[in-house]
């Protein structure tokens, strides 16, 4: 008799303890499949979000490269203007090839012409801004 109560007292004591490990009632089938749809709704929801933030980040590198390259191509283009005034009365294509240009490529009948003292002009102009009025 003392044997039988030991083997009955061990499974009892293996389901205590497996109890111990149960926090709560049993999930029903529908709450477990009902939260499995809805992680399933979240990883979808991050997939696609992830997938539009590459996308973005792709298209911005993509814009940025065009950017970079167009402000190349215009610095290639430009010519930078220096320091040096032209002086009065030297045309403006001397001033051009003096900047590195060809002369066919700074020629032309509106450049031949002296370039006027801008300075004399404005001072000229200066009594009538003041007074506001031509006459």
């Amino acid at each position: 008799m003392a044997e039988d109560s030991v083997t009955r007292s061990q499974p009892a004591k293996a389901n205590r303890r497996a109890s111990e490990w149960h926090w709560g009632p049993p999930l029903s089938k529908g709450f477990v499949a009902v939260a499995l749809v809805v992680l399933l709704f979240g990883g979808f929801a991050l997939a696609y979000i992830f997938e539009q933030r590459v996308q973005a980040s792709t298209e911005w590198k993509r814009q940025v490269e065009l950017a970079n390259a167009e402000a190349e191509r215009i610095r290639q283009s430009i010519v930078a203007p220096t320091g040096q005034p032209v002086p009065a009365g030297r045309n403006f294509a001397a001033a051009l090839q003096n900047l590195g240009l060809t002369q066919q490529d700074a020629g032309g009948s509106a450049c031949l012409h002296p370039i006027p003292c801008l300075r004399k002009i404005f001072r000229s102009a200066r009594p009538y801004a003041k007074n506001g009025s031509l006459s």
